[in-house]
């Protein structure tokens, strides 16, 4: 709880609320202390003025000596003594001149007497001069003793007043100085504390912001309301982190899967076009270049030789030393015609042991007859295999374009036929013997 921000503004609240509340009991002290000492003044004032009413009336009681003037001088005495009991000033401050308003009190009634029995007696008047002088001299004294204690009393209040008023000053800047200090020190950790979880969580953001989701937020040294924020920040990197994991083996095996289809693709491609075994052309791919030859052919007025091969001695190698073996010389055959043809010249295998060649943009036929010698010197000579030599012959038949036909099925049915006649025949193509089929040499 104590790492707490709304406990720490809890706490800054609570110390405000209490530093107000001192403060105001502290100003309302001061403003009773002022109000009483107003009072009191006012009280003092007061009194001053009946002591200086009191004054003139026994003055007059002394010139005239009369009830009227007695009876102005008693009520007054009277009104004073009322006053003083009536004020708020605190009885020890006033006892003094209570008293001497006592000794007032009798004097005047002494004074009272003395006059009846100067009436009814007769004395010497020096010694009635002497008392009078006496008793005038007592009211002096006693007025004036008066006076001096108001005064002094008044005086007094007024130092007293100014003392509680510094007091109460010195009191509020002690209690404001002091939550000042309390208050300060609060907000500095307060904003401290503001200051490192807010920058923790702005860290955070901007890693994000970054891509860089494996940043974490140390929550032990941070308020409990940016904890919080922290550890819901964590979980999500952390979630994020694992779908960014994720998603790197999604697109990587995606993009495997995808190369392997491009490369499954590739090589479908060159299956529908080459034969699997040896590589050459297919009879698919093989027809469709022949068309396209046949098309230039016609448009340039030159000559195209087919050539169909079939393998001499082959059945009895695949019967007598197995499959693998026939496969492995149509491969070295196969081979040997690619190097004995040109880039631009067709090389496929037909079906088996049959494979057709077509001679493109030819000038004459006798550039054909003689590549037919290349290719059967070619297609005998020994095959080694696995330390056995093997040999097959080969029996070819030849189409011309235009002569033989002028489409791919013309060309193809031609030189089969020619092929058919030289193997029923039993010739060795090397020889370069000729034959009429369909009344076309062969």
């Amino acid at each position: 709880m104590i790492h707490s921000l709304i406990f720490k503004m809890k706490i800054l609240l609570g110390i405000s609320v209490v530093m107000a509340f001192s403060t105001a009991w502290l100003l309302y002290e001061l403003y009773n202390s002022h109000i009483i000492a107003t009072n009191n003044q006012n009280q003092l004032v007061n009194l001053q003025r009946e002591v200086s009413s009191l004054q003139g009336q026994l003055w007059l009681f002394l010139e005239y000596q009369d009830n009227k003037s007695y009876n102005n001088l008693v009520n007054q005495q009277a009104k004073f003594s009322l006053g003083i009991e009536e004020s708020n000033i605190p009885k020890p401050q006033i006892k003094k001149i209570k008293l001497l308003n006592t000794q007032l009190e009798e004097l005047i009634e002494q004074d009272k007497k003395f006059q009846i029995v100067v009436k009814n007696s007769i004395r010497d008047s020096n010694s009635l001069m002497q008392r009078r002088a006496l008793l005038n001299a007592r009211y002096n004294m006693l007025i004036q003793n008066i006076h001096e204690h108001l005064a002094t009393q008044q005086k007094r209040e007024l130092l007293q007043t100014e003392k509680r008023t510094e007091n109460t000053i010195i009191d509020i800047t002690r209690v404001l100085a002091l939550f000042f200090f309390a208050i300060t020190a609060i907000s500095y950790r307060l904003l401290r504390k503001f200051r490192t979880g807010s920058t923790a969580i702005s860290e955070g953001i901007m890693k994000i912001k970054d891509r860089d989701f494996s940043h974490r937020i140390e929550c032990a040294n941070i308020d409990l309301e940016f904890s919080s924020l922290g550890e819901a920040f964590n979980t999500m990197s952390e979630e994020l982190e694992q779908n960014v994991v994720t998603k790197s083996v999604l697109e990587n095996e995606v993009n495997k899967q995808t190369l392997e289809l491009k490369r499954q693709k590739v090589a479908l491609e060159y299956l529908s076009d080459h034969d699997s075994l040896t590589g050459v052309m297919n009879r698919r791919s093989f027809e469709v270049s022949l068309k396209a030859m046949i098309s230039r052919a016609q448009r340039t007025g030159r000559i195209i030789g087919v050539l169909f091969i079939d393998l001499d001695k082959f059945k009895s190698i695949n019967d007598n030393h197995g499959h693998r073996i026939g496969d492995q010389v149509l491969v070295k055959v196969a081979e040997r015609l690619r190097e004995n043809t040109r880039c631009t010249d067709l090389v496929s295998r037909y079906g088996g042991d049959e494979f057709v060649i077509g001679l493109d943009l030819l000038d004459d036929k006798e550039s054909v007859l003689d590549k037919k010698t290349q290719l059967v010197s070619a297609i005998t000579r020994t095959v080694s295999i696995e330390s056995t030599d093997y040999q097959v012959g080969a029996s070819i038949g030849i189409s011309y374009f235009p002569d033989d036909g002028d489409s791919y099925e013309q060309l193809i049915n031609s030189a089969d036929k020619a092929m058919y006649v030289a193997k029923n025949k039993k010739l060795d193509s090397v020889l370069l013997k000729s034959y009429q089929v369909n009344n076309k040499v062969v």
